[in-house]
């Protein structure tokens, strides 16, 4: 075998291989799921859209949040579905999800259908941190303490300053009074 043989072999390998691993790439991806059902002739409706809906309110970090995707597609046309949060895909291909939300997440649900996969927009997901809470009552009990000492230190300082003025009024009083009312004889 001859050199330009060898690399001509070594080339449709290279080549084959790659072939291969692009069609079971495409075969094992989560994304292609084809339904269950047989669709000879399927109508599309226009204009479908898909939103993620929170079906319980999270009040603090650690709870469960039950969300669900709904769209206008009809349902024997939706083949499943397919969730994503943060960066990660969620197994799940039912229609409502339930998540541990600790702090902030993001979510999308794509719709898988003959029609084509339809995504919602990203919906966030907060809970209430009770850090925030305490640091905000404790935030405005400093700043009431820091008022009353500020109100009662003017308070002291305004009577200590009527006192020392009726004192040098005092004073002022009796030394007229002592001027006037002593005299010193020398004989």
């Amino acid at each position: 075998m001859t050199m330009t043989e060898r690399w001509i072999t070594g080339l449709t390998h290279l080549l084959i291989f790659t072939m291969i691993y692009h069609v079971l790439s495409v075969l094992a991806d989560k994304e292609w799921q084809p339904c269950s059902q047989n669709f000879t002739q399927v109508y599309c409706p226009s204009n479908i859209t898909v939103e993620v809906k929170a079906m319980t309110d999270v009040n603090n970090c650690g709870e469960n949040v039950n969300m669900i995707c709904n769209t206008n597609l009809p349902l024997n046309l939706t083949c499943g579905f397919k969730w994503n949060g943060e960066q990660n895909q969620t197994d799940s291909n039912n229609q409502s999800i339930n998540q541990i939300i600790s702090n902030k997440k993001a979510f999308i649900c794509t719709v898988l259908s003959p029609c084509g996969n339809f995504s919602s927009s990203s919906y966030e997901q907060k809970c209430k941190d009770q850090l925030t809470i305490v640091l905000l009552i404790c935030g405005i009990g400093a700043i009431l303490i820091i008022l009353v000492f500020g109100m009662t230190m003017k308070i002291i300082l305004k009577r200590g300053e009527v006192q020392r003025q009726a004192r040098r009024q005092q004073r002022q009083a009796m030394q007229s009074n002592d001027s006037t009312a002593t005299t010193t004889s020398y004989w």
